[in-house]
Order: structure tokens, then C-alpha cells, then sequence
């Protein structure tokens, strides 16, 4: 007999191997009959109720347009949305050349202190 201890100690081994959440791990297992639906159930109620779990999932992402400073530099991306607001370059271009489209380039350009 396996408990709900080692039940979720085996499910995040699986899931870290195939690169799946510990739930789909333990959903396939009983799909295979490997564990029953009192025992799924059980555990998915702990992995529910887990707090590291909760605690990892409300830390904070990166700032997507800080990463775009980075990844164009303010040069580069001031000059072409200028150029843009100008009329010396077609925002279609302007658009192709940041990677950034309509209100996320425009977004971008207020961070950048650029009024279009």
C-alpha cells in the first residue's frame, strides 16, 4: 500500500522527469490503474491545499517592457518609434523592426517618455 506521502513524492519525480505537473502524473497514473480514485482524489486535494505550491505561484514575473530595454536598448527603440511619430519610417516597419505591434508598441513608447 502506498500513502499519500509517497504517492506525491513519486508523482514529483514523474513529473519532473517528463516535465508535467505532479496533477497530470497522477491523473495518467490513474488512468492506468496504478493508484485508485479515493487515493487520486486525496492527493489532489493536498497538492490543492499545498502551501509551498501556493507561496511559488504568487511570486512575480519579470517586467515585460524593462526585458524590452534589454533586448532593443532605449537607443535603438526611441530612434525608431521617433522616426515612426515623424512620418520618416511606416509604423508597419517600425512595428517589424521592435517586434512590438499596436497598443504594446504605444505602451512602449509612453515608458520610453515618447507621445505618439
Amino acid at each position: 500500500m502506498t500513502t499519500s506521502e509517497q504517492i506525491s513524492e513519486i508523482c514529483d519525480a514523474i513529473a519532473r522527469e517528463f516535465k508535467v505537473s505532479p496533477i497530470v502524473a497522477a491523473r495518467r497514473a490513474l488512468d492506468l490503474r496504478l493508484i485508485d480514485q479515493p487515493r487520486f482524489f486525496a492527493f489532489y486535494r493536498a497538492y490543492q491545499n499545498d502551501e509551498r505550491r501556493k507561496a511559488a505561484k504568487t511570486k512575480g514575473g519579470g517586467d515585460f517592457y524593462n526585458n524590452q530595454n534589454v533586448r532593443l536598448g532605449k537607443r535603438f527603440a526611441r530612434a525608431v518609434m521617433l522616426a515612426a511619430k515623424e512620418g520618416r519610417l511606416l509604423y508597419r516597419e517600425a512595428y517589424s523592426l521592435t517586434g512590438l505591434q499596436g497598443m504594446t508598441f504605444d505602451k512602449y513608447a509612453k515608458e520610453l517618455n515618447i507621445s505618439l
